[in-house]
């Protein structure tokens, strides 16, 4: 029988560039950078869990943007995060250029 999920918070701390595609504003609304969402990609496909607003005043390559989820339902083993940019027309980058795994224990 498998252990029902528990709720619990995971941290996000990652890296991003946006000289690449800048962070969205009052006067650049287009090719821009609108949030970043977080998906469980643990069973093949994206379940997107919670979405992060890009921070403000942000210009240029970023270390260290962090948060810190609400609870969240995880069962025992093995998922696999992945991070993704959500430009404001709703497009995303790619589910596998920013992932990672980690382990729930009982």
């Amino acid at each position: 029988m498998a252990a029902a999920p528990r709720k619990h918070t995971i941290t996000i701390k990652f890296d991003y560039d946006f000289r690449l595609t800048p962070a969205c504003s009052q006067g650049l609304t287009k090719k821009c950078v609108k949030r970043f969402n977080v998906y469980d990609i643990s069973a093949g496909n994206r379940i997107l869990l919670f979405s992060i607003p890009v921070p403000d005043d942000t210009v240029g390559f970023v270390r260290g943007i962090s948060v810190t989820s609400p609870p969240l339902p995880f069962a025992p083993g093995k998922h696999i995060l992945a991070v993704t940019a959500q430009s404001a027309d709703g497009t995303e980058s790619v589910t596998n250029a920013c992932k990672t795994a980690f382990k729930v224990k009982r």
